[in-house]
């Protein structure tokens, strides 16, 4: 990932307030919803 963040930063020029990287992903999530559990406790995410 970082090596992927700085070609993208530096080669490429892409901002860094408009990048979302993640080093895993939860299949069959969307983007809106990765980002709005990224804001959510741990723990919190899976309903019981």
């Amino acid at each position: 990932m970082k090596q992927l963040r700085a070609t993208l930063q530096g080669e490429w020029g892409i901002d860094r307030r408009a990048m979302s990287l993640s080093a895993y992903w939860a299949y069959g999530r969307t983007e809106d919803r990765f980002q709005s559990e990224k804001r959510e406790p741990v723990g919190q995410i899976f309903e019981d």
